[in-house]
């Protein structure tokens, strides 16, 4: 991960540098595969409005296929994962969704139970380890931000992809948001001032800082750095190599002693998770 993602979670009180790293965005997209830019703004805009204009609010089987696509395509492409989304049943990807949505209502920062059990409601279906199942989370909560690397390690120190590290991540972003929140009257009260990078990255005007927009701001400064106040130049993001999202899977079936985004003497993990449980609408 780049030095300039490190130092920015170092400054949660430099609104003004977070401002920089989060309009930065865009530019992070599209140095990506050329596959990223179209499926990050389906992620980022057309997944969350499909999903608030149902009741109940849900995700459809093609619509986590094309979430571990986006996910991949981020990261390190593991086919294997793929496969499992597509061998999902219909009724269990919208009964687990329906369940883990419904208990996000109404959640706010510090709300960390109904996260988790959300977290756990997703994870029920096959091949969804808790990376997969927060970029879901992340699609409907503002406060439950997406387990990807370039966090984990800023956060953390380390990529380990487990239920409790996923919530540890989410309270350190949250309380960086907090803090940046307290802190935005260098940038006028909002967390991006451009009104169109802002929405680019899934921060609509007038939006405030959460632990989902932290998440983002960190992964375009582990991809582009952040650009130096009234200067173009960025500091050195990380090599390609060592960039990009959650790549792999944990939780249920994974290969004994690997974390997500490792790799096994054989190159790419592909998980073989035991039958998992089934929930049946």
């Amino acid at each position: 991960m780049s030095t300039s993602a490190k130092s920015l979670y170092r400054s949660p009180d430099d609104a003004l540098l977070w401002s920089r790293a989060l309009g930065g965005y865009v530019r992070a997209t599209n140095a990506g595969k050329p596959a990223l830019k179209a499926l990050e703004r389906w992620y980022v805009t057309e997944l969350p409005q499909a999903i608030a204009a149902r009741a109940p609010a849900h995700i459809v089987k093609a619509e986590l296929v094309k979430l571990v696509e986006w996910k991949l395509t981020r990261g390190k492409w593991r086919p294997g994962l793929l496969n499992y989304a597509k061998e999902q049943v219909e009724a269990d990807v919208v009964g687990c969704s329906t369940a883990a949505f419904k208990l996000l209502q109404g959640v706010g920062p510090g709300d960390a139970a109904p996260i988790k059990a959300a977290l756990a409601e997703l994870t029920e279906l096959k091949g969804v380890g808790p990376a997969t199942a927060s970029a879901l989370l992340a699609a409907v909560c503002p406060h439950a931000p997406f387990m990807g690397d370039e966090a984990l390690e800023a956060a953390t120190g380390k990529r380990e992809y487990k239920p409790a590290s996923y919530m540890a991540l989410t309270d350190a972003l949250q309380g960086v948001a907090t803090r940046l929140n307290a802190a935005t009257s260098a940038t006028g009260g909002v967390c991006l001032p451009d009104a169109d990078a802002a929405e680019a990255a899934g921060a609509p005007a007038g939006c405030a800082w959460s632990a989902v927009i932290v998440e983002r701001a960190l992964w375009a400064a582990s991809v582009v750095g952040v650009p130096v106040a009234g200067d173009e130049a960025a500091v050195a993001p990380a090599p390609a190599a060592s960039r990009g999202g959650a790549g792999g899977k944990a939780g249920r079936g994974k290969v004994e002693g690997v974390q997500e985004g490792e790799e096994t003497k054989g190159g790419e993990v592909d998980e073989l998770p035991p039958k998992a449980k089934r929930r049946r609408v």
